[in-house]
């Protein structure tokens, strides 16, 4: 049977490891990060700078490719492009061409059934493209920005409803007997 992409990019991250421990200072973890960045290989990138000793510069750990692309997307639904940004390199780490075992796909690990909803439901979604770059960040912008609608605004429980399902916030918000998280 064919192996996902997913399980590439983790066999990929496995050998990308032990590269890195063959490494003796934060400088060559450095210069290897941004080999991969020029490579567009943006998850092999980013893990590597998560492992510079004390924090080494923490901006090069937050890379932002199709930046144009999430900006878009951002203001067509009203989501800050950090909170979409964030929750791409999340769900992705910007591999747009990784699917994961179940089957959520691009960027924003859309699944299909999700994406055939959407699609039928929201007129900006009608046309988008689950296996493009534009019609993922539609579909699944779309998507994060009805969490974030349906849970008042709160960027903590749209991102967790995005990743566990809608219903899991809402159990764990019928458990939980402090603040309801607010917006931002």
């Amino acid at each position: 049977s064919e192996m996902c992409i997913r399980d590439r990019y983790y066999d990929a991250l496995s050998e990308w490891d032990h590269d890195l421990s063959t490494l003796s200072t934060p400088g060559q973890i450095k210069a290897t990060a941004r080999m991969a960045f020029q490579q567009q290989a943006w998850l092999l990138g980013i893990h590597a700078s998560s492992l510079i000793p004390h924090g080494g510069d923490w901006r090069q750990g937050y890379v932002l490719p199709y930046a144009d692309e999430i900006s878009g997307a951002a203001n067509q639904t009203g989501l800050r492009r950090a909170f979409l940004a964030g929750l791409i390199r999340q769900e992705s780490g910007f591999a747009f061409g990784i699917r994961s075992d179940v089957g959520a796909q691009g960027l924003m690990q859309v699944m299909p059934a999700t994406a055939e909803w959407l699609q039928s439901h929201i007129p900006a979604a009608a046309d988008a493209d689950l296996h493009s770059i534009r019609g993922n960040l539609v579909l699944g912008s779309n998507y994060l920005s009805l969490q974030q609608q349906s849970f008042g605004g709160s960027e903590l429980l749209a991102a967790a409803a995005y990743n566990a399902g809608p219903g899991a916030p809402k159990r764990w918000l019928g458990r939980w007997d402090g603040p309801t998280p607010g917006p931002g």
